[in-house]
């Protein structure tokens, strides 16, 4: 019985398989032949060689050319001019900024310029005597003589003599002791020293001030200078005088400026140089982050393409009767925003619009319409 179950399994399962390889048969098609040779569709742009300004965009920061530091040479109490030093005051040149109290020190400038007129009235006598030449001058210098007044020049000279007998009496050096606290005294009144607004105040009325103390800043609003750093290979681009475009860093606003001094001294973290552009509007205010558009020079017969586009040999493909064809390119220069001036493609030559995964010379492409 079980041999009979075994033999009566294996029948069914060959017919079975009889009846799938027919139909295998019948269902089978032919597979079609696929092209190897498949044609890539690219946009192109026609060539066309002409002079493009080169473009450097560099970022740096204004700085106002006439911005200083006010400090104190004196001490005593500060006070205030005919308005408060305070921040955002405007002083015309030659205004009185602030002022340091100096009544001790002028009551004791007085005291020696009284000492001096003793001097010169003792010493009157004899010199009538020995240089009568001189003597009314000297007279003439006593009667215009005033504590209250800035010291005048001495009279002038006349001989040798005249002179060492001057020393002897002590009285050039009495005389310009007392110019050399005029001068000091002179330090007690800090003016404007051109047009401009404090931006800074290090003090308030009525504190007391030491030599050497910072007091505040002051800035003119009217000339400015941008420093930004050029790559030292652009250095030759570059000329004093040029235009250049400045403009904030949202683009809202811009201005013009013009190259006027260029500092040679390399950073050498950096390889670059530093560019000052001068800027005159009152619009603008220290410390502003500009961005500056140099048309550096203008470079004949060049082509401006993509900078993907360029292979490792500055070898650049172009569409020739419907096959890529690499040329060979003469790279002169390489902008910030991906492009690069190059020359030697000729002009009406279908240079690639975009770069193509896999390109290679002799690859077939199909030109779209752009």
């Amino acid at each position: 019985m079980r041999k009979y179950i075994i033999s009566i399994s294996g029948l069914i399962l060959l017919a079975l398989s009889i009846m799938a390889a027919r139909y295998m048969a019948n269902s089978k098609k032919d597979i079609p032949k696929v092209n190897n040779v498949n044609e890539v569709s690219v946009y192109v742009t026609e060539v066309k060689n002409s002079g493009i300004p080169v473009k450097i965009l560099a970022t740096g920061q204004v700085e106002a050319r006439n911005k200083i530091e006010v400090y104190s040479e004196v001490q005593g109490i500060m006070e205030n001019g005919m308005q408060a030093f305070l921040e955002g005051n405007y002083f015309r040149e030659g205004e009185l900024l602030l002022k340091i109290n100096s009544e001790e020190f002028e009551s004791s400038l007085k005291a020696q310029k009284s000492s001096f007129f003793n001097q010169l009235v003792g010493m009157m006598p004899d010199l009538s005597l020995d240089f009568p030449a001189s003597a009314e001058r000297w007279n003439q210098y006593i009667r215009q003589f005033s504590v209250e007044k800035a010291l005048k020049d001495l009279p002038v000279s006349t001989t040798e003599q005249e002179k060492y007998y001057l020393a002897t009496k002590g009285i050039l050096t009495s005389y310009y002791n007392i110019k050399n606290l005029e001068v000091r005294l002179a330090k007690h009144r800090i003016r404007a020293p051109f047009s401009g607004y404090v931006t800074d105040v290090m003090v308030k009325t009525g504190t007391l001030i030491r030599p050497g103390q910072k007091l505040g800043e002051f800035v003119s609003q009217h000339v400015f200078e941008l420093k930004v750093p050029v790559n030292a290979g652009d250095e030759k681009f570059l000329s004093i005088g040029k235009k250049v475009k400045v403009h904030n860093i949202e683009r809202s606003k811009s201005w013009t400026g013009k190259v006027i001094r260029i500092n040679k001294k390399l950073n050498t973290a950096t390889q670059s140089i530093i560019a000052v552009i001068e800027l005159n509007d009152p619009g603008l205010r220290d410390g502003m982050f500009l961005e500056a558009e140099l048309d550096a020079k203008v470079l004949d017969q060049v082509v401006e393409v993509s900078r993907k586009l360029l292979q490792s040999d500055n070898k650049i493909f172009v569409v020739r009767d419907s096959v890529l064809t690499g040329i060979q390119v003469d790279p002169v220069y390489f902008n910030n925003d991906g492009t690069a001036l190059v020359r030697n493609i000729p002009d009406g030559s279908k240079l690639l619009s975009q770069p193509v995964p896999g390109a290679h010379e002799g690859m077939k492409v199909s030109i779209l319409d752009n």
